[in-house]
């Protein structure tokens, strides 16, 4: 289901009408993850690099974004965990309808997205994957307040998450796999400067939260938060 998400909107990128509008986006978001699980909670920080790139067609856009970042300050329950490295791997596809009159807009969007993290230890039999994928339905507004400045903030509900923490670790020694449902929301805020008509940077703070039910009853939160910043380019 979420390849063919994916290869949907990228067909939709060669099928455009005459009059379709486009835009990419490329971003660096900065972020702090804490993962509960069962076992315990793990953290981690990632410096993510990715990109964003949709057609627009009126007031419908498409969308698909996706980012990487190598791990830094990995720890379970607390406590650094020695000599793991790694990765995490994210993205989101989904539509948005826009409404605007002058200096302010309104707009609601669908789509579906999440994240997986990968990271392996000192010894090769230490390997911890995590994952939350789900639907993102949520609401956005704008406002201009200068010349080439505008003030906007969005809100997401995280709902249908599918979880999952399958760990293998040496020391501590755990190994486990679980799996779960959870829901949450997300809360975006920032600022974008047009120095050019077809140009625009962007600065945003971007903060969620979700339990997940596990099986077996266990109840956790995780959380994750960070900036972004980048640019945007229309053609």
């Amino acid at each position: 289901m979420r390849i063919g998400i994916v290869v949907v909107m990228l067909a939709s990128l060669l099928m455009l009408p005459a009059g379709a509008r486009a835009a990419t986006q490329v971003f660096m978001w900065p972020s702090q993850f804490s993962y509960g699980t069962p076992s315990g909670t793990f953290g981690w920080n990632a410096t993510n690099l990715g990109v964003r790139f949709g057609p627009a067609l009126g007031p419908v856009e498409f969308g698909t974004m996706l980012y990487y970042g190598p791990l830094s300050n990995v720890s379970f329950a607390g406590s650094p965990l020695s000599g793991y490295s790694g990765q995490v791997v994210g993205g989101e596809t989904g539509l948005r309808l826009g409404l605007g009159a002058g200096p302010i807009g309104f707009g609601a969007f669908a789509g579906y997205g999440g994240f997986v993290f990968n990271a392996r230890g000192p010894v090769a039999s230490d390997v911890v994957l995590l994952s939350s994928l789900g639907f993102r339905l949520g609401f956005d507004a704008r406002m201009t307040v200068a010349p080439g400045v505008t003030l906007r903030g969005s809100w997401t509900a995280l709902s249908g998450l599918s979880n999952r923490a399958d760990i293998a670790m040496s020391s501590p020694a755990i190994a486990a796999q679980h799996t779960g449902s959870g829901s949450g929301s997300e809360f975006n805020v920032g600022v974008t400067f047009s120095p050019l008509p077809l140009v625009t940077a962007f600065a945003e703070y971007r903060s969620g939260t979700f339990l997940t039910n596990w099986s077996g009853g266990t109840l956790t939160s995780s959380s994750y938060s960070g900036y972004f910043l980048g640019v945007q380019f229309r053609f």
